[in-house]
């Protein structure tokens, strides 16, 4: 059961992640494919990369507008960045506002900003995923945070990048999208049952995922019937995404909310 003030407060936590994750995957997508298309000789013509870095600002600009409602002191936000290369979260919060800077850059400079603006996007996700796995988080003190949050990076950005791509050169992108999801679904049925195996704390954390609506429903939504819908039809629907879209927050909900803290248990026989 999740308490609704928690809940509450940690939501733009919730949406600044999914949506930022979102942005940084579109450009990675976006970098990779027109690379890997011109590489295979069949350059990629149908997207116009100024239509999806707007996009990915504003999937990246509505995430960075959330983010500020998590903050104590909204007018301070810029005290987050004072320990740079100590705490995570301050290189989280550089990355990112150097993803965007470069991704701004980019509407006038294409060729210049894209890589760099890639490089940030992938140093963001990298220092988020070590911001959310703190020790006292046991079953996220490891490299699942990273593991989640580069599926939901990946599969949000090759199913969103879809929308602006002739159905005629989806080809490598949908089977590279199906793989992900099938991949993403295998992890995230496992991670429970491992889990089970661990210390009190951890399993508390495979009860708790295993018992909320929220982490079958994120499965079903975000991850079967993208692939069901994409093993059936061969391409890549626009639906896809919202499907995509739908399962990664209902699962994002269950990582912030369902991830037993060891202070629950203190005072309790381990």
């Amino acid at each position: 059961m999740i308490n609704l003030a928690v809940f509450y407060h940690d939501l733009p936590l919730l949406i600044f992640t999914v949506l930022s994750q979102t942005a940084i995957g579109l450009i990675l997508a976006l970098s990779c494919y027109r690379y890997y298309m011109r590489k295979a000789g069949t350059p990629l013509t149908s997207v116009k990369e100024g239509v999806v870095i707007t996009m990915a600002i504003a999937f990246g600009g509505a995430g960075l507008i959330a983010s500020v409602f998590h903050v104590g002191h909204p007018l301070e936000v810029y005290r987050m960045i004072a320990h740079l290369g100590i705490a995570w979260l301050s290189n989280e919060v550089l990355f990112y506002g150097l993803f965007l800077f470069c991704l701004a850059s980019a509407l006038f400079f294409k060729k210049t900003f894209i890589i760099p603006a890639s490089i940030f996007g992938i140093l963001t996700i990298f220092s988020s995923s070590l911001t959310y796995a703190p020790p006292a988080f046991t079953a996220l003190y490891n490299a699942v945070p990273f593991a989640l949050f580069s599926f939901t990076t990946l599969i949000l950005g090759c199913s969103l990048l879809s929308w602006f791509v002739k159905d005629t050169e989806q080809k490598t992108l949908w089977l590279f999208t199906l793989i992900v999801l099938c991949v993403g679904l295998v992890v995230y049925l496992i991670l429970p049952c491992v889990w089970a195996s661990g210390d009190t704390i951890t399993m508390l954390t495979a009860k708790s995922w295993i018992s909320s609506p929220l982490y079958w429903g994120g499965l079903v939504i975000g991850y079967l019937i993208p692939a069901i819908l994409l093993f059936k039809t061969r391409k890549l629907l626009k639906v896809t995404f919202l499907f995509c879209l739908v399962g990664e927050l209902a699962l994002r909900a269950v990582f912030f909310y369902n991830t037993i803290h060891t202070a629950t248990n203190i005072g309790n026989i381990y």
